[in-house]
Formats: structure tokens, sequence, C-alpha cells
């Protein structure tokens, strides 16, 4: 469908930004009213859908895909199409990423290990003094790994066993198709590995997705149905309180009925350009790199749409996760990155409010990543609020 300089006039016609150019579009490759306010309704009314869209056909090679799409007379069919037409190239995709990895992050991946736990693999990682039975628990956010907090380890790591996992979905661990993906089942791996690893007691640091897998263990904490009992908290930048919370365009598209074709179309340009607008100063290249690879790793962006259903989690537990903070009775440390866009300052300020003796303390300049952006100033405060709990 695509021949010399047609390809031009189809990606014009596609991305356009202005209503002119959008309507001209629009007649020439919507032939039925209906379907014209569909393609109106996708690719020219809403700015940042026009971009996603732009991302979605025009940064590699896929752009056959989306015109013979285009072309198509039905809309569903034309989903199918591109996403069919995609599937051999991501076949090729697991092999690939593991070489992409930065040097550092093979090196992570090398310190840790592959736990056989209820049918999965979870890669898990335990340092320093691992003979000691209790620990300091990371939990990490979506859609990224435990390799998030790999800048402040080493400090937090000094005469302090520190236990990192990723979770079923994530990162080295495993990520079937055939997985609920539900945030009590991550709980359930959390639980799992500290049996595994011998751990009887621990202090929670969470982040991002993290922040509710703690808030699920708290829960089961208060009806005296977890095991393991926890000492002290912090809370890094998590939207627990959904309500309040500004999603991403991603995160909206990969919860809607395109998430699996956004999912499997989405390409490193977009998802670089979406991480760099949460964050409040620059982290290095490297990371941001690393956080892509691992997502292609054993076709993690193909779960994305199974994964981002913790957010309709937030909503439907809501009572049972807010309700356990409420009434929580542990040392508490709000960490939080002021600039963040997604979970807003106003959480923050919410969870000090409602959380007995909760402390918060800002991280100025910061965003939804402090841990990469400053992790000097994060692993300091935390290393501090620990202290003060010997």
């Amino acid at each position: 469908f695509c021949k010399k300089d047609a390809v031009a006039r189809v990606a014009n016609a596609m991305f356009c930004k202005k209503d002119a150019v959008a309507r001209v579009a629009n007649a020439m490759f919507c032939k039925k009213d209906a379907v014209a306010r569909v393609a109106n309704a996708m690719f020219c009314k809403n700015a940042p859908l026009a971009r996603v869209a732009n991302a979605m056909f025009c940064k590699n090679a896929s752009l056959a895909v989306a015109a013979d799409a285009i072309f198509c007379k039905s809309l569903a069919f034309a989903v199918d199409a591109a996403a069919l037409a995609l599937v051999r190239a991501d076949s090729q995709v697991p092999c690939r990423a593991m070489s992409e990895l930065s040097a550092a992050a093979r090196g992570f991946f090398e310190q840790g290990r592959l736990l056989d736990l209820a049918g999965l693999r979870v890669f898990v990682l335990d340092t320093g003094p691992v003979t000691r039975e209790d620990a300091l628990v990371l939990l990490h956010g979506f859609p990224s790994s435990c390799l998030d907090f790999h800048r402040i380890l080493p400090r937090l790591a000094e005469g302090r066993r520190v236990v990192l996992l990723d979770f079923p979905g994530f990162g080295y661990s495993d990520k079937p198709t055939a997985y609920g993906y539900s945030l009590m089942e991550q709980a359930d791996v959390v639980l799992m590995v500290l049996r595994a690893l011998g751990v009887r007691s621990m202090q929670l640091v969470a982040h991002d997705m993290g922040t509710s897998v703690a808030c699920e263990l708290l829960a089961r904490r208060e009806r005296g149905l977890l095991p393991v009992p926890v000492t002290a908290l912090v809370l890094m930048n998590g939207s627990v309180h959904i309500e309040l919370a500004q999603l991403t365009p991603s995160q909206k598209l990969l919860g809607s009925a395109l998430g699996p074709l956004f999912a499997r179309l989405s390409s490193r340009a977009v998802f670089l350009a979406q991480l760099r607008r949460i964050l409040g100063r620059p982290v290095p290249a490297e990371d941001l790199e690393d956080m892509w690879a691992l997502l292609l790793l054993r076709d993690g962006r193909l779960r994305l749409p199974q994964s981002i259903f913790y957010i309709e989690e937030r909503r439907r537990f809501w009572q049972r996760w807010i309700g356990a903070l409420t009434r929580l009775d542990l040392p508490t440390l709000i960490l939080w990155g002021d600039q963040d866009p997604v979970a807003v300052p106003a959480i923050a300020k919410q969870l000090q409010a409602e959380i007995p003796g909760a402390r918060l303390q800002w991280l100025p300049d910061l965003g939804h990543y402090p841990q990469l952006e400053d992790p000097d100033v994060v692993a300091t405060a935390i290393l501090q609020f620990l202290s003060e709990r010997r």
C-alpha cells in the first residue's frame, strides 16, 4: 500500500496535529462516517494520543504495517492485522535483550540468583551479612525492576542484610502469559522469597507499585496473617491514593482495549521519552536503556497490559490498604520527590496526615525515581531513618 512518496502522505495524514489537515486525513483514509469519527478521535483530537500514535507507527519499520491497517475496512481487523504482523519480530527480542544491558546491569544480575518458587523463577539478590535473620527488603515499581535500587544498594548494604527481588513479569524474573499479576500474588512472592532465604523480620522500603505490595503485606499484618514481622516502613513516590494520581498516557492506553496492541508496537524512543518526562533531574542514560532492555527480556513488554491491572486493584482494595495505613503502628518515613507528575505531592501529604506518627521528608527537585536521580540523598535519608529506629 505504500509506494514511493505515498509513505509520506500516509504518515502526514495519520499523525497530523492541526484540525484542518486532520479533516483532510479523515477524508482520505476513512470511507464511512462512523469509521471517520473513530479515526478522528483516535489520531487527531487529542495531542498526547497523536504523539503516542506517532511514536507507535513512525519510529521503526512498522510504517508499512500501519498503512496496511489504515486501509483495512474494519477497525478491529486493522488492529488484528497490525498485531499479527509483528509477532515474528517480537520472537527475536528476548535473545537480544540480555546483550543490550549495561555492564552494571549484567554485574547486578550475576550477583543474584533465580529461585524456583511455585513454578516461577524469581530473581533475588541477597547481599550484606546474609547470616542475619533480619533484612531490609526493597520493593520496586512498574514497569521496571529491582535494578532501580542498584545505585543506593552499596550504602544500604554496609553492615546490613538487604534483599531485593524482581516481581514476576518484571526484570530478570519469569514473565508467563498464564499468570494473574495481582498485587496479592506479588505479596505472596515476597513472602516465599523471605521464607526461602530464612528472613525472620524485615524493614520495608517500597517504591511506586511496590508501595501497594507493601500495603497488602501491612493489611495481612493487621489481620495477624503476616509470618514475618515488619519493624519499619519507607514509602517512596507511589500512587497508593490512586484517586489523586495523574496517570501517564501510556498507563491509560495499557489499561484500555488497545493495551495489547500498544504494548506490542511500543518503541524504545517513546518509552525513554515518557520516562524522562516523569523525572525531576536527568539520570544516567544507561539506567533508562537498561529499563527498556529488561522490558524486552522474556517478552516483558507484552505482559504490561496484564500487570497494569494493579491500578484497578488500587481502586478495588482501597479500603483494605488505606485502612491498614490509617491504623498502622510502625515507624514510617514518607520519602518523596516533590516534582513527581504521577505520584503527585498531594499523595505524600495525604499519607502523612493519615498514618499515625509518619514523617514526611521532601526530596527537592526530584521526580518519580528519586533513587536514580539523586542516590546519595536517598540513601542518606533511608539510613538516617533506620538508625533512629535502633
